[in-house]
């Protein structure tokens, strides 16, 4: 027995020490350059995309744009089921190795498409007579943007999240100090690799071939995917949990199961289900309050009332009361007798479960639901920085202006000048932190300087600045053509520039938003609602264009979007953009009002000393 157990010590303190020499920074290398590699491949692809369908695929340019809105809004879209079927199922580490092996096979069909004589439609002959492409031209193209999307859903909501996995098993100081490192590494690698992306494969594709073009891309997809699986010994691996995402669904299914359930008049512990030593025991109606509280000024809840029965507001206040309300019944513990008789049900089953005899919520599930819904009007407002900061259409502008510098002997590539927003938001979210911020201190009063809201709307109002000189720029560029003068590309420098501050601006303060006044088990939601934003966006985008296209051909008149820049009129395009921008900025702004003091929307939740990263 002695010898069993000595065995046995030895074998459980041989496990330890293997798992201990897991995670932490030697796991690093293999994350990073699986990140980077697959960044400068996806980059690569994307940004000059509008050029090989146009000139390679025979599309027009409207068609072309709306191909990629369509394409983006499912790749943006693909990371919200991939982020569930990651947590509750396969686990952060399946996820992105599958989501790469997608990736790559993706990135084999776009090559094949430039390779294969076939694929493709066949060069336009001397007449410039184009044919267009047929179904199985059509078929390689859908199916290498159809496996990207899939792994887009693998590897975008997984990927800094499996690398901030890999400091679980430090001390909670020391890991805090470490994943604010990680972080910042993160983005910076994202933004070297859009810098190599935007100018070494933009240029191949543009001045040598897009065989090469695409080749390039692949072979780095390949090394992303060998390096990451070459670090798997050394990888902390999480398994999936299936009740992760089980507390929203089961709020929703409750309170339907329980909506013919009569509340009580005034909302009192014991009548709700919540768990021992709670910190919250009765659920909120937070809607009401804070809406009650910025119109009449009172902060106390009966003087509010009582001011704003008077007021012109009262429906639409009680409508939106009434809604949170009605959640509440999913953690209904017991009603009536009256309810008891009219479900059928003795009143000793209703004081143990619900209505139906089924356990009902927590008082904290319901919580979660209600801080959900209650930030989807401002995320609703944020669909519009999808819009703004795609610069599609800019590269089509480039192609017919100077792009030559010094003594003209070198051309910048038109997908090239995108880079310009990638610098502009990396300097700014570089200096941020260090400068800018310690001088807001001292006129706001706010340790960051600037509020979450503050940030986002700072960035919609920049994105709207982004379309108006787009405009002007098009406008510009079209009237000195038509008198055969070529203008310099560099005068899409400022919309380039503006879109990165828009971008450093607003997304980054969406994401902290989310994240911070989200409960913390629902930090994968809150990354989730971003993507969701560009894949309505997208959507949003691609119907603006037809409906434009449609619309300006009216009575035989000329289209705003036609191939020839110099016929059509982008300048009205990107001014009906900026007329969306002002409009949902005022819709942005009255949300902001609505919504109240931030900070207040997860004050129910527990303190909890385990990092979330």
């Amino acid at each position: 027995m002695e010898e069993r157990s000595l065995a046995f010590e030895t074998e459980s303190a041989g496990e330890e020490c293997f798992k201990a020499k897991k995670g932490g920074f030697r796991a690093l290398p293999f994350i990073f350059s699986n990140e980077m590699l697959e960044k400068v491949a996806g980059f690569g692809l994307n940004t000059n995309m509008i050029t090989y369908l146009t000139d390679k695929y025979h599309l027009s340019t409207v068609t072309s744009q709306t191909m990629l809105f369509v394409w983006g809004a499912i790749s943006n879209f693909a990371p919200i089921p991939g982020a569930i079927v990651a947590d509750m199922y396969l686990g952060r580490f399946m996820a992105v190795g599958l989501g790469s092996v997608a990736c790559l096979i993706g990135m084999v069909f776009l090559w094949l498409t430039a390779t294969v004589p076939g694929a493709r439609p066949p060069e336009c002959n001397s007449g410039d007579q184009c044919t267009p492409p047929g179904t199985r031209h059509l078929a390689w193209l859908l199916a290498g943007f159809a496996f990207l999307s899939l792994g887009a859903g693998g590897v975008r909501p997984c990927s800094m999240a499996f690398g901030a996995d890999q400091f679980l098993r430090h001390p909670k100081q020391r890991r805090l100090r470490i994943l604010q490192a990680y972080f910042n590494a993160y983005y910076a690698s994202i933004g070297v690799a859009f810098t190599v992306a935007v100018t070494a494969i933009v240029y191949l594709q543009d001045n040598v071939s897009w065989n090469v073009g695409f080749a390039v891309p692949m072979g780095l997809m390949l090394l992303s995917t060998v390096s990451f699986f070459l670090g798997s010994s050394l990888y902390i691996k999480e398994k999936g949990k299936r009740q992760m995402f089980a507390g929203i669904g089961s709020a929703v299914s409750a309170a339907i199961r329980n909506r013919r359930a009569r509340l009580p008049d005034k909302t009192v512990d014991g009548v709700y289900h919540h768990l021992k030593d709670c910190k919250l025991a009765v659920p909120t109606d937070k809607l009401r309050y804070v809406t009650l509280s910025r119109v009449t000024s009172r902060p106390n809840m009966q003087q509010a009332e009582a001011a704003f029965q008077l007021s012109g507001m009262r429906g639409l206040t009680n409508t939106l009361a009434f809604e949170f309300r009605f959640l509440n019944k999913a953690c209904l513990l017991r009603g009536t007798k009256e309810d008891a008789l009219c479900n059928g049900s003795d009143a000793a089953a209703s004081e143990r479960h619900g209505h139906d005899g089924k356990r009902p919520c927590t008082v904290d599930q319901v919580e979660q639901l209600k801080s959900a819904i209650r930030v989807l009007p401002i995320w609703s407002s944020t669909i519009f920085l999808a819009l703004a900061l795609n610069q599609s259409f800019a590269v089509k502008q480039a192609d017919t202006m100077d792009r030559s510098v010094g003594a003209g002997r070198f051309r910048v590539p038109s997908g090239s000048l995108a880079v310009f927003n990638m610098a502009t938001m990396s300097l700014w979210s570089a200096s941020y932190d260090r400068w800018v911020e310690p001088a807001l201190q001292r006129y706001t009063g706010n340790q960051r300087g600037l509020t979450m809201k503050q940030r986002i709307g700072g960035g919609l109002l920049l994105a709207t600045a982004s379309t108006a000189v787009s405009a002007v720029v098009e406008g510009v560029r079209r009237r000195r053509a038509l008198r055969e003068v070529t203008i310099s590309a560099f005068w899409l420098v400022p919309q380039f520039a503006l879109a990165g501050l828009a971008e450093a601006f607003g997304i980054i303060g969406e994401i902290e938003f989310f994240y911070t006044e989200l409960p913390k088990s629902m930090a994968s939601f809150s990354m989730a609602l971003l993507y969701m934003a560009f894949g309505v966006g997208n959507l949003a985008g691609a119907l603006i264009v037809k409906v434009v296209q449609v619309a300006s051909r009216r009575g035989g008149r000329t289209g705003w979007l036609v191939d020839n820049l110099n016929v059509g009129h982008y300048d009205y395009y990107y001014w009906l953009l900026t007329a969306y921008g002002v409009a949902n900025f005022v819709y942005f702004a009255w949300c902001c009002w609505v919504y109240g003091e931030e900070g207040k929307n997860v004050e129910w939740e527990e303190d909890d000393n385990t990092e979330q990263p």
